[in-house]
């Protein structure tokens, strides 16, 4: 004998949200995004950073630095961070040990015990266009580490998010803006600081028209003279899509320092130079860089096998090699070290 059970029909979709699911608010995003890259983008797959070193791993130039950026010069530090400060003020750069969540060092920004300028000091990053252009027309979030000395002063540290729109220009950040003005800043102040890492967020709307956005903190202003630790230390700065902080991305030491070297590049190997001009004083050299360059570098050595031979200029001829001349007659065919720097 053959049964027959109707039953009657239902809304499958209204049955499954009766059901008990701890699949929280980003769960239900992802259950209505409609295409493959809509999850990917709620998940934040894939490179999600667009600041470079946010670690603080990468410091090809060096670990220390000395009262540098006065009056807004540039003085890069760890790798694509540059300090800067008012003329009166210090602002001491160094590498330092974090030992926080999975994060070895932090950049530490201090001033000199006895101090007694009363002005801001910065650091930041400033991203060139081809960096920029996948965050417009988005919100972002800006988010980092910091922890401050036993007697830091101002009570407070400000980060900003500034943006520019004028496509003709690509350039570094003046303190906290771009140099030229057309300048759009998002800055908040965050309080209640401690000797113990905190991290914190920052989040705007970044224009369709953006051509250049930059990242700072910086000290506060009115300041007391300084005392001993008067300093602030950051580590694990992102800059992300999205109206929210997600995990830190850890890219490999290999992937990272491929993306500072684009701007910065030191070369501690020999290079030897053939002679092609009269009297020794016209070499070229084949200099072989890890990864192609922002722009056309600036050259300089560092380091030469003889002292007298001072005085030369580099021609760079392309994207693998450079001519190199010096301008006596000392014979000089090799340079221990030398820099190129594309920075902005």
């Amino acid at each position: 004998m053959t049964v027959r059970v109707n039953k009657p029909a239902f809304n499958l979709r209204e049955k499954l949200s009766e059901v008990e699911r701890p699949i929280g608010v980003k769960g239900n995003e992802l259950m209505r995004a409609e295409t493959a890259q809509d999850a990917r983008d709620l998940v934040s797959a894939g490179r999600k950073n667009a600041l470079y070193n946010g670690d603080m791993r990468i410091w090809q130039r060096g670990t220390t630095f000395g009262n540098g950026g006065g009056g807004g010069a540039v003085n890069y530090t760890a790798d694509r961070w540059n300090s800067t400060r008012y003329a009166s003020s210090e602002n001491d750069v160094s590498r330092e040990d974090a030992n926080y969540l999975g994060f070895r060092y932090c950049l530490r920004s201090a001033r000199g015990g006895g101090d007694t300028a009363t002005t801001a000091r910065f650091v930041h990053q400033v991203l060139e266009q081809k960096d920029t252009w996948k965050l417009r027309g988005k919100y972002v979030t800006f988010s980092f580490y910091l922890r401050v000395g036993s007697g830091f002063s101002g009570g407070l540290v400000k980060s900003s998010i500034t943006y520019h729109t004028d496509s003709a220009r690509e350039e570094r950040f003046y303190y906290n803006q771009f140099i030229n003005g057309n300048n759009t800043q998002s800055r908040i102040e965050h309080k209640s600081l401690s000797t113990d890492w905190q991290r914190f967020t920052h989040t705007t709307y970044i224009p369709d028209n953006a051509q250049q956005v930059g990242v700072s903190i910086e000290s506060n202003e009115n300041l007391p003279n300084a005392v001993s630790a008067d300093y602030f230390e950051m580590t694990g700065c992102q800059l992300e899509v999205g109206r929210n902080a997600t995990d830190f991305e850890h890219r490999s030491i290999g992937e990272e320092l491929a993306l500072c070297q684009r701007y910065f590049f030191k070369k501690e190997e020999p290079v030897w130079g053939y002679n092609i001009g009269t009297n020794n004083n016209y070499y070229r050299a084949p200099i072989d860089f890890p990864v192609t360059m922002r722009t056309t570098p600036t050259m300089s050595a560092i380091s030469v096998d003889t002292a007298g031979a001072a005085a030369y200029t580099f021609q760079f001829i392309g994207v693998n090699g450079a001519t190199y001349y010096w301008n006596n007659t000392t014979s000089l065919a090799k340079i221990n070290s030398l820099t190129a720097s594309a920075e902005l």
